[in-house]
């Protein structure tokens, strides 16, 4: 709105810088909606009132409608940061449900090796037959 004043009222924005002593720099950011680019918003408001007056505007319809653009834009800007806080919430369940599982998988896993190894070992060790030393040998002992 501002920029298609200018341009009708023939003026450029070095003519504006000179009459408001507005920094050409926090001028366009001002004419591209550049508001991360200007200082506080008292500060841009004050900004936009000059430029207003320069070029033939009302300022404080001017500053209305950048007040409601900024709302619009915090709005935005909450639910872009809702939107990601959830993205975060969502992947980190899914690692930690596929760490469950991995768990889970892995458990499973090591109780069969340890049922398979029961399963292929002997199952009784038979013990060797023991001699019985009290008894008296079977055959005489020569001297």
């Amino acid at each position: 709105m501002l920029a298609s004043a200018r341009v009708r009222a023939g003026l450029s924005l070095s003519d504006i810088s000179e009459r408001s002593r507005v920094s050409i720099t926090a001028l366009e950011a001002i004419e591209g909606d550049d508001w991360d680019a200007l200082p506080a918003l008292v500060y841009a408001k004050g900004f936009m009132r000059l430029y207003a007056r320069e070029v033939g505007l009302e300022p404080d319809a001017v500053v209305a409608r950048m007040e409601a653009m900024l709302d619009g834009h915090v709005e935005l800007e909450e639910e872009v940061h809702d939107q990601v806080e959830a993205d975060q919430r969502r992947a980190w369940w899914e690692a930690a449900r596929f760490r469950v599982a991995y768990a889970g998988a892995l458990g499973a896993l090591i109780v069969a090796v340890v049922v398979t190894m029961f399963a292929i070992a002997p199952q009784s060790i038979e013990a060797a037959p023991q001699r019985n030393v009290d008894a008296a040998p079977s055959t005489p002992l020569s001297p």
